[in-house]
């Protein structure tokens, strides 16, 4: 059976899960054009279909070459004090290849950096969604989001590559937007990216009927009217869905990640978030948050920017900070103790300092 310890890492942490009813778009949107109810929030210039191919830094400022889609031999520049780089782990893994979609930097990036990037992996996930006229489903189990089939032990074997029959779970999605249109949301992950994606459109909805028939009876599945699906390690612009850890992955990483190369060039993204919430659109978001502090902050003292988190997930397995530093129980102090929860990060005394005073400057009080 499963312990207390062996189930240690997968305790939730006591929050409501939100979501993004109409999707990611709804923050584009808002940075396109602007909240009409904060005066401080301006629209900004967003530019869809520039495939970046380079970007130069120096402490004077960076150049970020790009071209349109399509035209990939009308290379044009854009320069700025500041580059903030965002791009998916998979890609930067790609280094400044051959390959659409590779970005080079010059100066190149520190070993340090390069390191930390290749010693991390990816993962695999992927969505698959069906559209019904109608919620078929809430007739049989009124009042449910989630489904998940367990099948028996001698079926969950499979040899790498081999076909999956079924998806093993779904989610009502319309149960967090109501719509005119209802939609069930299913996932397949790892192994099976190698030949699920390159399965039609088609073949995958029919596996996704089979699945909803084999629980609600054949007959009582309509047709659906719409399939979309997700093929991310397939997506040159993505190269997979987030970052992941290898055997051999440690805590430092992160910090190599999430550091600056320069005075003008700096790193956001889920896999540099060091406080436990990597792979996950709050921590990308909480990453941005750190990164803009950062620029906000420079020339002057951008170096003083705190590399603590201010999140303490007392279930982080990279947690960068000492169990003195929390207030959770003794139990779970000693549990985390002696179960390696106290990975610590030496933080660099030259760049970075923990005060809020040393962050944020004296507070004036007139």
């Amino acid at each position: 059976g499963i312990s207390e310890l062996d189930g240690y890492w997968w305790r939730s942490i006591s929050v409501e899960d939100n979501a993004l009813p109409g999707g990611m778009s709804e923050i584009m949107n808002l940075l396109r054009e602007g909240d009409g109810s904060n005066a401080d929030n301006e629209s900004l210039d967003v530019y869809l279909e520039h495939v970046v191919t380079k970007v130069d830094h120096t402490s004077d400022g960076c150049k970020v070459s790009y071209y349109i889609e399509g035209q990939p031999k009308k290379s044009q520049t854009m320069k700025g004090s500041v580059c903030l780089c965002t791009i998916p782990l998979g890609v930067l893994m790609g280094g400044a290849g051959d390959e659409k979609g590779d970005v080079a930097f010059e100066p190149k990036l520190s070993t340090e950096k390069q390191i930390a990037i290749q010693s991390r992996g990816i993962s695999n996930l992927n969505f698959s969604l069906l559209r019904f006229d109608r919620p078929f489903w809430r007739d049989v189990d009124p009042g449910k989001t989630s489904w998940a089939w367990a099948s028996p032990r001698s079926q969950c074997d499979r040899e790498l590559g081999s076909d999956f029959e079924y998806y093993g779970g779904w989610l009502d999605i319309t149960a967090f937007k109501e719509d005119d249109d209802h939609f069930v949301l299913a996932s397949f992950w790892g192994s099976d990216r190698y030949w699920a994606e390159s399965l039609s459109d088609q073949q995958l909805e029919s596996k996704f009927v089979k699945s909803l028939e084999r629980y609600y009876g054949k007959g009582n599945v309509p047709a659906p009217m719409g399939f979309k699906t997700t093929r991310w390690s397939m997506d040159t612009y993505a190269r997979g869905s987030y970052s992941a850890l290898w055997v051999h992955s440690t805590d430092e990483e992160w910090y190599s990640l999430a550091r600056p190369e320069s005075l003008s060039l700096y790193f956001a993204g889920e896999h540099t978030n060091y406080d436990g919430r990597y792979q996950s659109l709050d921590g990308a978001y909480n990453t941005g948050i750190r990164e803009a502090e950062r620029i906000a902050a420079r020339p002057w003292n951008a170096n003083v920017v705190s590399q603590r988190s201010d999140w303490l997930n007392n279930f982080a397995y990279s947690s960068g900070w000492s169990a003195a530093d929390d207030d959770s129980s003794s139990e779970r102090r000693a549990l985390r103790q002696n179960h390696g929860a106290e990975t610590k990060v030496k933080s660099d005394p030259k760049l970075y300092k923990v005060t809020r005073q040393a962050r944020l400057g004296p507070k004036n009080d007139a």
